[in-house]
């Protein structure tokens, strides 16, 4: 409707896109999995804090791949042992919750995904076999070993988002614009005195 308010044509082919997030990485493309974010991050992670980007087994991370709703990992990135996990669902995710306000949780790095399998499951996806969501996680790892970069970090557009706008990574002008915090609401659900 704005767009015929204002008399916009797209078909009209006037007018230059640009393709600002038009490419994505290897990276990129598995956040649709679960484990995906999890495995892109690592592989930043890795590169900032080694100078090398990922490579072999540690590059797929098959251990927090896959359709178990609570999987985990010990990595190694440039001596440094983190405990990871992946879960989806949140009844998985309670677990991980439980151990944290108890004071006796493991992992340095959690993803967490409600849908069953990542988005792949997701609410908008059509019929969600186990079989249909293992070709999908198949189709997202495939398009990322195929993909001209796989690392988020040597995205083009990444990069010059970061080089004309955002400066470096984890700066005062990258956190605002990309970081969230969040504070304690709790006292909001508890019913009133």
């Amino acid at each position: 409707m704005m767009l015929k308010e204002r008399k916009i044509d797209l078909l009209s082919g006037k007018g230059k896109y640009d393709s600002l997030m038009g490419k994505a990485s290897g990276g990129a493309v598995i956040f649709g999995n679960t484990g995906g974010v999890m495995r892109a991050a690592l592989r930043t992670a890795n590169y900032y804090i080694t100078g090398k980007n990922l490579a072999g087994e540690m590059m797929e991370l098959k251990e927090v791949q896959g359709l178990t709703g609570l999987k985990e990992a010990k990595v190694d990135i440039g001596g440094l042992s983190l405990n990871v996990a992946v879960c989806y669902e949140m009844r998985n995710a309670k677990i991980i919750l439980d151990q944290i306000k108890a004071g006796t949780c493991k992992y340095d790095f959690v993803e967490v995904m409600a849908c069953q399998g990542g988005c792949i499951g997701g609410a908008g996806q059509p019929a969600k076999t186990t079989a249909d969501l293992e070709n999908r996680m198949q189709v997202l790892n495939s398009a990322d070993v195929k993909a001209a970069t796989r690392y988020c970090h040597e995205n083009p557009e990444i990069k010059k988002i970061y080089k004309k706008f955002l400066g470096k990574p984890g700066n005062e002008r990258s956190k605002y614009y990309l970081h969230t915090s969040y504070s304690d609401k709790s006292k909001l659900l508890l019913p009133s005195a």
